[in-house]
């Protein structure tokens, strides 16, 4: 086991205690998240979740809160007002490494001055741990000491990130959801509900027999850094999914922080693979296949391709018409997805 680590039990469910649908792929997606800040050379990874209301995004990264060194940040909040907590709770000797905040657009609405102070905070308390700008109106706020960058988990709407061009004649990315720089800073999650997924919700909703999914994340007890090593061959292949979510998005942003994070992530599910089956640190720990196959599984989401979210059933459901050799490959496929869990 790599030194003390802990177990903790996220609950996938609504604020009703409905069970999250077709929501796993997401939930796993955000434990390598959490996972990040342990690999070496690496800052703790920032999602930014895009789709439409209703589709659970304030439920799913509400699920993580309870997890250490995480505030789930209230929505609406001012970056003023979120840096003097922070400072606070540095005061007490909570240290915080991830900020939740389930809905930028209440804080990026509330005006243009307040909106850009909450920005250069957020993109200064991503890039280096410090989060007061130098700026005259701010010198008598407070400032964190420590210089720890801190991971960001958020979400919009589709709607407010996209408006339609008259001059293309289809939708694009707002200039000024562009400007705030969170779409080079973060890894971008989006996703819809297909039929099936829309269908079990609602059968859901007036069920009164339910099981809600939980997931179990590992995670060390101090602040200790792993050694992840990554072959050339999936390194390749990672600059191919980096370049296709610049592509997805149809914007001039660089693909050079995307294709570091992607690397990053990938080696977050390494880790995170080797903290759940309390493997022992024998060599460097590396990348391999397995974790190349839940990395594919998850580059369906993080680009702008709006995907739909696969439905369980039908995952499962064919298996009975493949053949044994068939059969074997889906099942190692979808077993490091928790699809197969009990």
């Amino acid at each position: 086991m790599p030194r003390r680590t802990r177990r903790f039990k996220i609950r996938l469910a609504t604020n009703g205690g409905k069970p999250l649908i077709d929501m796993w792929t997401s939930a796993l997606f955000l434990k390598a998240i959490f996972t990040s800040k342990f690999v070496e050379g690496t800052k703790p990874l920032s999602p930014l979740f895009i789709a439409e209301s209703g589709s659970a995004k304030t439920d799913l990264t509400g699920s993580y809160e309870s997890l250490p060194s995480t505030w789930r940040v209230p929505v609406g909040s001012s970056g003023t007002g979120i840096l003097k907590k922070l400072c606070q709770m540095e005061d007490r000797g909570h240290e915080i490494d991830f900020l939740i905040i389930d809905d930028l657009i209440p804080t990026l609405n509330r005006g243009r001055n307040l909106a850009n102070r909450f920005v250069s905070m957020m993109l200064n308390l991503l890039e280096s741990g410090r989060a007061k700008p130098e700026s005259y109106d701010m010198e008598k706020l407070p400032d964190l000491k420590r210089n720890v960058p801190l991971g960001l988990i958020a979400g919009v709407t589709r709607s407010y990130v996209y408006r339609y061009s008259e001059e293309k004649k289809e939708e694009v990315i707002r200039g000024s959801f562009l400007q705030t720089g969170f779409l080079e800073r973060m890894l971008p999650w989006t996703y819809i509900e297909g039929k099936k997924t829309v269908e079990a919700i609602r059968k859901n909703a007036w069920s009164q027999n339910w099981e809600v999914p939980e997931l179990e994340i590992c995670l060390p007890t101090k602040s200790t850094k792993f050694v992840v090593e990554i072959g050339e061959d999936f390194c390749n292949e990672i600059s191919s999914v980096a370049v296709h979510v610049k592509e997805s998005a149809n914007t001039e942003t660089n693909t050079n922080r995307t294709y570091r994070d992607l690397v990053a992530l990938a080696k977050s599910i390494r880790l995170m693979r080797f903290f759940d089956n309390e493997e022992k640190q024998e060599t460097t720990l590396e990348v391999e296949e397995a974790d190349m196959v839940v990395f594919r599984q998850f580059a369906r989401y993080i680009n702008f391709d709006f995907n739909k979210l696969e439905h369980e059933e039908e995952i499962l459901e064919p298996l009975e018409e493949l053949s044994d050799s068939e059969h074997v490959e889906v099942l190692q496929r979808l077993s490091p997805l928790g699809v197969l869990r009990e």
